[in-house]
């Protein structure tokens, strides 16, 4: 895992209390479990690749529009990409909804770097994101 604090933005200043807190962590495979502490746990998919490294902690604000979006669309692979959060601004990587599985088994290495969840669970986070929410990363490459 990285060290570093890092906002959604790439800023790496000092970050502020956040009020709720998300830990995210990959299988060497890419395979993953986001926790929304004291919510819910749901399985994810991230890109197990050393290319890819996330940041091991920020802070989203929560805010419409800032780094939480109902809907945001990819210009770079032209696909809409419901509930998704910004999780890191200089590479364009959100965590937001994909169709299917979000499980490598069940529908394969389909992420470019964004963190995908199934429909529903994706939908849970993005409500569940409503202020400041710190969010950690741990990954094993």
């Amino acid at each position: 895992m990285r060290a570093g604090t890092m906002s959604s933005n790439g800023d790496t200043s000092s970050i502020k209390e956040a009020t709720k807190r998300i830990n995210i962590r990959f299988a060497a495979n890419g395979d993953g479990d986001l926790e929304c502490v004291g919510f819910n746990t749901f399985e994810c998919l991230g890109r197990a690749n050393a290319d890819c490294r996330y940041p091991a902690d920020l802070t989203v604000t929560g805010e419409m529009g800032v780094d939480k979006f109902l809907t945001k669309f990819s210009n770079e692979f032209q696909v809409e990409m419901p509930h998704a959060i910004l999780i890191w601004g200089q590479r364009g990587i959100y965590i937001h909804e994909w169709p299917g599985s979000a499980r490598r088994a069940v529908y394969g290495d389909v992420t470019a770097g964004c963190i995908h969840l199934n429909p529903s669970d994706a939908l849970a986070v993005y409500d569940w994101i409503d202020g400041r929410t710190r969010i950690t990363t741990e990954y094993p490459w």
